[in-house]
């Protein structure tokens, strides 16, 4: 992630990922 918006969309992709909680 070059830029600070990929950064931060790698962050929220991998933050999503983790909780994978089932409504």
């Amino acid at each position: 992630a070059c830029s600070a918006g990929g950064a931060t969309i790698e962050t929220l992709k991998a933050y999503v990922l983790s909780q994978n909680t089932p409504e």
